[in-house]
């Protein structure tokens, strides 16, 4: 029987390759987008086609939790995988940080997630999250620290729930390093050599790295409240 996986934030880059790479292996997909609408019709009908799967598609913003009634009804169909991977970036000064972007940020990063995971479990049986963080989590100085207080917060939540709603739900988490570039700020490659003295490993990662820890953590049906580093070492230094 295949399984439903649930994507958030699924349009370009690193979700719809989670999307590709699950399809690819005959999982039939949810799939979640604000903005991007040409690219996530697009990506449909390539997934559809080539992968003879079914995806379904919601637009909702996340930063405003009360568009999540749009998402809620999808969770009376039957999902074996929740992966929240949306997110915003917004590089922000701590005494600049006013309510209105707060919300956006946190609701976008982390309250979303969460009253995602809560419908995931009060609907389905059994089932398994993926929570994205950032490779950053345990550090402290951040140019962009609502956000960096958010997915910290997501961390935490992942343990909460691999702890109090198993042995039926399995809750774990990637927490990715250098994967891509800002798309609206390529780095150059004198930019990215600079950026690989900050990485022990001294190169930068890929989203098929990312999905061979999703196919991991899908497999590995005895991990659960676990976070993988997907970081080249970054969180080291």
């Amino acid at each position: 029987m295949k399984k439903t996986a649930f994507i958030t934030g699924a349009a370009k880059r690193i979700g719809a390759d989670i999307a590709t790479g699950l399809a690819s292996k005959g999982y039939h997909l949810i799939l979640h987008y604000h903005r991007s609408k040409k690219e996530m019709m697009a990506l449909k009908n390539t997934l559809e086609t080539t992968y003879k799967i079914s995806v379904q598609t919601v637009c909702a913003n996340l930063a405003d939790l009360a568009s999540l009634k749009q998402l809620t009804p999808l969770f009376e169909n039957s999902i074996d995988l929740l992966i929240n991977n949306a997110s915003c970036f917004p590089e922000r000064d701590f005494l600049s940080e006013d309510i209105s972007s707060f919300e956006n940020n946190f609701n976008t990063n982390f309250s979303s997630p969460l009253f995602l995971a809560q419908h995931f479990i009060k609907s389905q049986k059994k089932g398994h999250i993926i929570n994205f963080l950032d490779c950053n989590i345990d550090k402290h100085a951040s140019l962009h620290p609502i956000y960096l207080f958010a997915k910290k917060s997501l961390g935490h939540l992942t343990h909460f729930i691999a702890a109090t709603y198993g042995p039926h739900f399995r809750c774990n988490a990637i927490a990715p390093g250098y994967i891509l570039d800002p798309s609206d700020a390529p780095r150059t490659d004198k930019q990215r050599a600079e950026k690989f003295k900050s990485i022990p490993l001294r190169q930068q990662g890929n989203t098929q790295q990312l999905l061979s820890a999703i196919h991991y953590l899908e497999e590995q049906t005895f991990v659960t409240g676990q976070t993988l580093y997907v970081d080249g070492g970054s969180r080291l230094v």
